[in-house]
């Protein structure tokens, strides 16, 4: 295995760890939260229990918001796994330009696996959709920018 493909590896590897930990996460305060504004007695004071159940309410529903976004997430690198290599960048490149290497998967931003530095970026973003496709030795321009493909792993 190259130092391409263990990059490759590693940092599909930490996005689905990770993955899996925020959804564990955020389900769990979604059942205490949940559990918490059952549990809750009316006081005597009635607007004060209205206002703390329209902000659990508020909170809940945020948190379901992000639940949703991590399912999605964990549904784009479940078909990252399925993938065969491919000398295009696809869903599941590791695109190594001459300024930054991407891997094209979710959106979550700068990462550093083993010292290097991996921009874990999104298809669907403005410089996902410029790779989408290239080759080795393609060009493309971004923020007046010049980059060249040096290797898809």
């Amino acid at each position: 295995m190259n130092d391409y493909q263990q990059l490759k590896l590693k940092t599909f590897e930490f996005l689905v760890e990770d993955t899996n930990v925020k959804l564990k996460t955020i389900e769990t305060e979604i059942a205490q939260l949940t559990e918490s504004r059952n549990s809750e007695t009316k006081s005597t004071v009635g607007d004060k229990y209205e206002t703390a159940r329209a902000m659990a309410e508020r909170e809940l529903q945020q948190l379901k918001i992000r639940f949703a976004r991590m399912k999605e997430h964990k549904i784009a690198l479940d078909k990252i796994a399925n993938k065969t290599e491919n000398n295009l960048a696809v869903l599941g490149s590791l695109v190594t330009t001459n300024k930054f290497i991407y891997f094209l998967s979710i959106p979550y931003g700068k990462l550093a696996i083993d010292g290097t530095t991996v921009l874990v970026i999104s298809p669907a973003s403005p410089i996902g959709k410029l790779l989408l496709g290239k080759k080795v030795k393609d060009t493309f321009t971004f923020n007046g920018n010049k980059f060249e493909i040096l290797e898809i792993e």
